[in-house]
Parts: C-alpha cells; sequence; structure tokens
C-alpha cells in the first residue's frame, strides 16, 4: 500500500485480536510504519473501531487512544474531510493552491563601538515589512493524473524604514516589490524512492518596481519600473520521503527599464539576474527511530546581476538542523550561516567595491497548525566585514525576524469519508 499514491487507507477494524493486549498493539504500530510513520501518513489512515479493538472491561477504549492518538472523536464514530489529507489529488477541474505570509524584521545595533559604551537603537534601513502572495491554479486531467499544468500568480511588496540619527523619528524610505503571472509546466513522480516529488517549469511576465519617499516632504519620487520575464526550474526530490529531500531551484530574470528611477538616472537599460538555490536535506537518526525527526540541512544560494549601473553578487550557506519531533512545533538551529554582497560599479571601476561579508548564527521556532504557521527567528552576530569597517558594534546588527504564513489548498470537488464501528 505504501508504494501507492493513496488519497487515504480505510481499515474495517480488528486491529488487534484483544484489546486489552498491549504488545498485540505494539505489534501492530511496529507493522504498520509504512503507513503511520509521519504526520501525513497517519492524517490519511483511517481505522475504524471493531469489537476486538476494545479493552476487557469494555468501559473505555484505553489501548486505542494510546496507541492511535490522532484519531479524533472516541472511537465509535468520527469523519475525515478528503481537505484534511494532505497531498491528496483529486480528478476535479480546478485545485487552488493559495500562500500569504506577512513578514516584520527588526535589526538593532549598538551605535557606539566602546565595551564599556552602549546604545542600542535601529540599524539603518530597519525595520522592514515583507509580503509574499502566491496563488496557483491546477488545471486536473483524467488521463494525464500526474500533470502539474496551470496559471500562477506571485507577488512580493517591500516597505522598508529608516530614522534620523539626530532626533530619531522613524519613517517609510522605500517600498519595492515585483509581480510575476504565468503558466507553471510539471510532472508529479509515482515510484516509491521519490514519491512526492516533482519538477515545474515556470513561463511568466515580470514586473518590478523601485519607489523612493522624502521624509522631509512626504513626496513619493517615481521609481524604476521594468517589465520582462523570469523562467525557472523548480526541482524537488524525496529520496525515501522520510530520510533525504534534495531540491535545487534556477530562475533567469531579463527585463527592461522603462521608467528610470528617481536616484537611478543612468539606469535606463536593461536588467539581468540570475539565481541559482541548492538545498540538501537529510535525517540519518530516522532510520534508527522515526519519532527522532531530526534533519541536517545544506543550503546554498548564489546570486549575480547587473543593471546597467553595477554589477551585483550575492551568496549565501547555511548549515542547520530542524526538529520535527513535536506535533505542530518545529525548532532550527542555523549553526553557520554566511552571507556575501559585493556591488562593482560599472562606469568608473576605480572606486571602491561596496561589500559585505556576515557571518552568524540563527535559532528559531516555528508553530504550526492547519492552515497557518508562526515564527520567531533571532539572528546573532559572529563576524562582520561592511566595506571598510570590520566587526564593529556599530556594523553588527541583531535581527529578530516574526513571520505569519497562510497556507490553503481547495479542490473543486470535496470527498468526505464517515468511519463508523460496525459491532
Amino acid at each position: 500500500i505504501a508504494a501507492e499514491d493513496y488519497d487515504a487507507v480505510l481499515n474495517t477494524g480488528d486491529l488487534v485480536a484483544l484489546g486489552s493486549n498491549q504488545g498485540q498493539w505494539e505489534q501492530f504500530i511496529e507493522i504498520s510504519q509504512p503507513l503511520i510513520s509521519t504526520p501525513d501518513l497517519r492524517s490519511k489512515y483511517l481505522p475504524a473501531f471493531g469489537n476486538h479493538d476494545r479493552d476487557k472491561d469494555d468501559a473505555v477504549y484505553r489501548n486505542w487512544h494510546k496507541f492511535l492518538p490522532w484519531i479524533p472523536g472516541n472511537g465509535e464514530y468520527y469523519y475525515k474531510d478528503i481537505d484534511d489529507v494532505p497531498d491528496s489529488h483529486l480528478t476535479g477541474d480546478v485545485n487552488i493552491e493559495f500562500n500569504y505570509e506577512t513578514e516584520l524584521r527588526i535589526n538593532l545595533i549598538d551605535k557606539l563601538d566602546g565595551r564599556d559604551q552602549i546604545d542600542v537603537y535601529l540599524d539603518k534601513n530597519s525595520p522592514e515589512k515583507i509580503e509574499e502572495l502566491s496563488l496557483f491554479f491546477k488545471i486536473n486531467n483524467d488521463r494525464f493524473k500526474r500533470l502539474i499544468i496551470g496559471p500562477y500568480f506571485n507577488s512580493e511588496f517591500r516597505l522598508r524604514f529608516d530614522h534620523k540619527r539626530k532626533d530619531r523619528i522613524i519613517f517609510l524610505e522605500r517600498l519595492k516589490g515585483f509581480t510575476e503571472t504565468g503558466i507553471n509546466l510539471g510532472y508529479k513522480f509515482k515510484k516509491k524512492k521519490f514519491k512526492g516529488s516533482k519538477f515545474i517549469f515556470s513561463f511568466p511576465v515580470f514586473i518590478k518596481y523601485n519607489n523612493y519617499i522624502d521624509a522631509n516632504e512626504k513626496n513619493i519620487f517615481p521609481g524604476s519600473f521594468y517589465i520582462g520575464t523570469k523562467p525557472g526550474l523548480y526541482l524537488n526530490l524525496n529520496i525515501r520521503k522520510a530520510y533525504t529531500k534534495f531540491g535545487f531551484e534556477n530562475y533567469i530574470t531579463f527585463a527592461q527599464n522603462v521608467i528610470p528611477g528617481y536616484r537611478e538616472d543612468n539606469d535606463k537599460g536593461f536588467y539581468f539576474e540570475q539565481e541559482n538555490e541548492i538545498e540538501i536535506e537529510v535525517a540519518p537518526f530516522n532510520f534508527i527511530s522515526k519519532k527522532v525527526d531530526l534533519w541536517l540541512i545544506i543550503n546554498n544560494n548564489f546570486i549575480i546581476s547587473y543593471n546597467t549601473i553595477d554589477i551585483g553578487v550575492k551568496y549565501k550557506l547555511y548549515l542547520g538542523l530542524e526538529w520535527k519531533g513535536f506535533k505542530y512545533l518545529y525548532l532550527g538551529w542555523n549553526y553557520f550561516v554566511y552571507r556575501s554582497e559585493i556591488k562593482i560599479p560599472e562606469y568608473n571601476r576605480r572606486d571602491a567595491y561596496d561589500q559585505l561579508h556576515f557571518i552568524s548564527m540563527e535559532i528559531w521556532a516555528k508553530a504550526r497548525y492547519k492552515f497557518f504557521s508562526f515564527l520567531i527567528e533571532y539572528r546573532a552576530p559572529l563576524f562582520v566585514l561592511d566595506r571598510i569597517w570590520i566587526n564593529n558594534d556599530s556594523v553588527k546588527p541583531h535581527s529578530l525576524i516574526i513571520s505569519l504564513e497562510f497556507k490553503i489548498r481547495k479542490i473543486k470537488e470535496t470527498e468526505t469519508y464517515y468511519i463508523y464501528s460496525l459491532y
């Protein structure tokens, strides 16, 4: 059964011969591991309460609740909507996948570099508010059930604030973002070793904008405006889903500047960007016990861009641990994070390069329940080189990130399973 791409497993009851025998329940749990080893799998395993599953005194269902704690109700009756089952796919007309995330980033620094003096306040260009929205309409096909095709829409909007050092008044300094809409075309794997894996090509129309705001006059100056395209490739491989995951993303952006920005008078040409990201996740302890669910993560991200003003290079590498042992809570520790940014002037290469090298450590916690999740993250700087300043307190921001995310997956056709106890 585990090798099939199923929506749900219905068990008609009598999971054990003697409900009061804990040894039989333990044996049942051990045998059923391929179907109940993860929260996603457990949500698709739907047993009915059989007469052999009762405790000896018939009074309560002690062992049933002890060994099957994820089953709702009292055991005699419960129901499960297909929308509650992750990764289910019916052959209706359209699936709708909606994702919205709002995030607040706050950077704090000590403006005085001396050890005996402390003046903690907001860093430059902080705080920052980020809104992200994505929408995908998957068109299902009865003949090609594993084909992924349909229109999509992605948007990101950023509000960047700043402050005046003398009077410490916070004001909105910049707003920017991008919008893209196009077609996704991909395929979902069926083989057991790669179950849940998929690859997707995207072919969008891409729009990017950038506006500045004058703090004194409170005017919004005309910003730079680009129109172009951003084709991409997304590959996700679940190699034995509970043990190893591999992700690869590659995007190429080419956009023409149609409105030069207020501070970018020379930016009358085009914008080019190439982004590459690789992520590997391994859970070695899951070979011993899947209850550990501790993942080792390696993430590598590289971006190079050119906009007729300068050449930009961004790089990020982090090594991390993620623990998914709790039902609704994930904990993470990125014990080594390296970021770098370099801008090389195009017109006068004798100018000093604008560069940043940043090494930090990150800890985070994410609470997740049904369709929404809440994350709080803290980033501690370990080493910073910002232009000509090396490891000064005034260039070592401590970051606090708070985000709230909503994920909704709607299927036009809905099935409900009703599970009864028949004895």
